[in-house]
């Protein structure tokens, strides 16, 4: 029979983060940030043209954070070669929509930043659908749409801001509305932790629809177009022909955390120009904020007293063992869990990562890792600690036990 350890531990939970200011409260510089919308087309016409004026066309906005959209490789189109010869100095993060980092058959959606100035604390591509952290089509079992968020810090001041990038259906409302519900609780839920919020993407809605209400009704977003200093009334759906979208209503957005920046300039920007050639079927979209200086919302995450954790042999012939704990359900701010295994030498033997869905509509009772291979009869301890959702990381909580003893033998 199976052996089941108990061994009460303190499990780690993110305190609420403290907005009221004080003497103590950390603050964030204020910063600029420039970021860009633009949907490249995977339509393979006239690549050899429109691929590097393209790149060229976003360049010269020298972005801090890029969210194309339709960046895909099929071996013709491969605008994924493109960013890599003609902006070597930024970052991707993202997966494409058939759960790859590269592929031929489903585009990505993903997110470039300037690596020299930025580091990536933590990203993550979701599919906008009912099953959301893997491979899945979309609601009504179309082409699958995904998103993907990046935390971004400077690398200097400490500075962090939030970009999500997405491509939302075309085929129907319905389909378009619940995606958008997906997208607008992240911002959302990101922008209640304290974090400056950018949302970028092809949404396939325009102003007025009942998507495009669903994000700009949140209490933190807004849409920079009726913020900025200076700004456009222009379209951003244009098919390849030359069209005057002066007045139009735009289907490409990048949405922003209004109560956290200043918008200095929102910009269409053309990519067909009269006599010219087609650089997409779409225009993209240009921001330029001013985000305010802020208390510093990240705070470290801390321990309360709640559950028990049970250390589990699953297999005593390998050796196999299970770390099994409760989800503290008052504390949903936690975005993930790492457990580290150390030998009686103190050397990291295992690593596991234990993410807590908190931006799913159900979220987890319990969570659990396993660590396998271990050696009979050898004392081990486990580190817990707890990540909020800007990568802030808890102190440590230690986990000592023991392995059974060698097959054969009897246990203790």
């Amino acid at each position: 029979m199976k052996k089941k350890l108990l061994v009460t531990f303190i499990v780690a939970c993110l305190a609420l983060p403290i907005l009221a200011l004080s003497p103590e409260t950390p603050m964030l510089p204020s910063q600029e940030v420039r970021v860009v919308s633009m949907n490249l087309s995977v339509e393979t016409q006239r690549m050899y043209e429109r691929g590097p004026e393209m790149m060229k066309l976003i360049r010269s906005c020298d972005p801090d954070s890029i969210g194309p959209q339709e960046t895909g490789y099929d071996g013709e189109t491969d605008w994924l070669a493109y960013f890599e010869k003609y902006f070597p100095d930024y970052t991707r993060v993202g997966l494409s929509g058939d759960g790859n980092e590269v592929s031929r058959t489903t585009c990505g959606e993903y997110v470039f930043f300037k690596t020299d100035k930025y580091e990536c604390v933590d990203w993550e591509t979701m599919w906008v659908a009912p099953v959301t952290r893997q491979f899945s089509s979309s609601l009504k079992g179309t082409y699958p749409r995904t998103l993907t968020w990046a935390i971004l810090k400077n690398r200097t001041t400490g500075f962090m801001y939030v970009h999500i990038n997405t491509h939302l259906a075309f085929e129907t409302a319905e389909e378009n509305e619940f995606q958008m519900n997906i997208v607008s609780s992240l911002a959302d839920r990101f922008a209640s932790e304290g974090l400056p919020v950018f949302v970028t993407g092809d949404f396939n809605t325009s102003e007025g629809s009942n998507s495009y209400n669903m994000m700009v009704s949140k209490p933190e977003m807004g849409d920079p177009k009726y913020l900025a200093d200076k700004t456009m009334y222009y379209g951003t759906w244009r098919g390849w022909e030359y069209r005057d979208l002066t007045g139009a209503r735009p289907i490409d957005f990048c949405f922003v955390a209004k109560n956290k920046m200043h918008v200095n300039e929102y910009r269409v920007l053309n990519t067909y120009e009269e006599g010219g050639i087609a650089l997409s079927d779409h225009n993209g979209i240009y921001v330029s904020v001013t985000v305010d200086s802020l208390p510093d919302p990240m705070m470290s995450p801390a321990f309360s007293v709640d559950d028990d954790i049970s250390v589990t042999e699953v297999s005593r012939r390998s050796y196999v063992y299970d770390i099994e704990f409760s989800r503290d359900k008052g504390k949903e701010r936690i975005y993930k869990y790492t457990a580290e295994l150390y030998d009686s030498r103190g050397m990291l033997q295992d690593k596991r990562v234990i993410h807590t869905y908190i931006f799913d509509q159900t979220v987890p009772d319990s969570y659990r890792c396993t660590f396998t291979c271990l050696e009979p009869d050898t004392e081990y301890t486990v580190i817990i600690h707890s990540h909020s959702v800007s990568g802030r990381m808890s102190d440590g909580y230690l986990i000592d036990f023991r392995t059974a003893p060698l097959i054969g033998d009897a246990l203790n």
